[in-house]
C-alpha cells in the first residue's frame, strides 16, 4: 500500500510516495476497497505536480514559457518542499479510507526542451492507453465502482477511453467493464468545446520548433474551439449520459489566468467547461485553471468543495457504498 502523509499528522507516518511519470501509481489501497478514485492530469501536467500545492525544487529545469501557461511537468524523483501538499495522498485517504486512490500519468508535454523527443500521441491514442491501463489495474475486481477526478485535457482523454469502452465488441468485454463500473466523473476545467489559448500554445510550439526543440502540437490542435475531435466526443458522451449510469460534476475555474504575451482570461471559459446537460451538477472553485486542483490542506475551500462532491459520489445509487466521510 503506497501512502504519503506530509500534510496530515493523523495519517500513519512514512516516506513520500514515489509517483511514476507514466501509468498508474496507487496512493492508498485499503484491504477491501468499496470504490476506486482515479485522478488524470491535463496538458503539460504530471500525476504529482498537477495535484500538489506548493513549490517544487527543480534547479535543473527552469520553467519555460509554455510550462508557465499550462503548468510545469516535474520528474518523479524531485523532492517537494515541506510546505507542499499532494492532497490525493496526503489528506484524501483520511476522508475516503475505504477507497483505493490512484493517479494516472502520461506524456502531455507540448515540447521537450531538454529531455529528448516529444511524444506524438494525441487524445485518441492517450484514451486507448488509459482504457487498457484501467482494465489491467482493475482485473482483480472489474465490478468495483470508479470515481474519476480529471483536470483539463485529462477529461477529454477520459471521455475517449469511456467511448471505446462503451462501444467494446463482444470479443473485448474486458474493456467494457470500465464503462459499466463508472459511477461518477468530476470534471475540473475540462475544455469540452476547446480553449481560446490553444492557438497561443501552437504559436509557442512553433517558436520552440524553430529553436530546434522537439515538439508535439497534436493535442493543441484538438483543443482548438469546436475541433472535430471535441465534437465527436461531445456527441458520444451525451449518448452515454442518457443511459444514466453515472453522475457528472463540473468544477469550473472562477479566476482568470495572467500569463505570457498578454494572455489574460479564463483558460477554459464557462461555456466550454460545461456539458450543458440537466444531469450535470456545477460548482466554481475560486482559482485559475492551474491552481484549481491544488489544495493546501483539509481546510482549503477548494478541497472542501471536492470532498463534498466525492461524498455525494460515494453515496450515490451508482456506487451503493456506505458514507466514508461527512461533508
Amino acid at each position: 500500500m503506497a501512502h504519503s502523509n506530509a500534510s496530515d499528522p493523523d495519517l500513519q507516518s512514512g516516506p513520500p510516495v514515489e509517483v511514476f511519470d507514466e501509468g498508474f501509481t496507487e496512493l492508498w489501497t485499503p484491504p477491501k476497497a468499496v470504490a476506486d478514485i482515479i485522478f488524470v492530469h491535463g496538458l503539460q501536467g504530471h500525476p504529482r505536480s498537477t495535484w500538489t500545492h506548493g513549490t517544487w525544487n527543480d534547479p535543473d529545469k527552469p520553467p519555460s514559457k509554455i510550462s508557465k501557461l499550462f503548468g510545469r511537468k516535474v520528474s518523479s524523483t524531485e523532492a517537494a518542499n515541506e510546505s507542499t501538499c499532494f492532497w490525493p495522498a496526503d489528506i484524501l485517504p483520511k476522508d475516503a479510507p475505504s477507497c483505493r486512490i490512484a493517479v494516472y500519468g502520461y506524456d502531455s508535454r507540448i515540447s521537450n526542451f531538454f529531455s529528448g523527443p516529444a511524444s506524438q500521441v494525441n487524445i485518441v491514442g492517450h484514451g486507448m492507453s488509459l482504457l487498457n491501463a484501467l482494465e489491467a489495474l482493475r482485473r482483480d475486481s472489474p465490478e468495483r465502482p470508479i470515481i474519476f477526478v480529471v483536470h483539463s485535457l485529462g477529461g477529454l482523454i477520459l471521455k475517449e477511453a469511456l467511448r471505446r469502452s462503451w462501444q467494446a465488441q463482444s470479443y473485448e468485454q474486458d474493456l467494457r467493464t470500465v464503462y459499466d463500473a463508472t459511477a461518477a466523473i468530476v470534471f475540473m476545467g475540462t475544455p469540452h468545446r476547446g480553449s481560446q489559448y490553444a492557438d497561443w500554445g501552437i504559436i509557442l510550439r512553433n517558436i520552440a520548433a524553430a529553436s530546434g526543440f522537439d515538439t508535439n502540437d497534436r493535442n493543441l490542435r484538438d483543443l482548438k474551439i469546436d475541433s472535430p475531435v471535441l465534437e465527436i466526443l461531445r456527441e458520444e458522451f451525451s449518448k452515454m449520459m442518457k443511459e444514466e449510469k453515472f453522475d457528472v460534476y463540473t468544477l469550473m475555474e472562477s479566476k482568470s489566468f495572467k500569463g505570457i504575451g498578454g494572455l489574460n482570461g479564463k483558460v477554459v471559459d464557462d461555456v466550454s467547461s460545461t456539458l450543458n446537460d440537466a444531469r450535470e451538477r456545477r460548482h466554481y472553485i475560486n482559482a485559475n485553471h492551474v491552481e484549481m486542483c491544488r489544495f493546501s490542506g483539509p481546510k482549503d475551500p477548494g478541497y472542501r468543495i471536492v470532498k463534498d462532491v466525492l461524498f455525494r459520489c460515494l453515496n450515490s445509487k451508482h456506487t451503493s457504498t456506505t458514507p466514508t466521510t461527512t461533508p
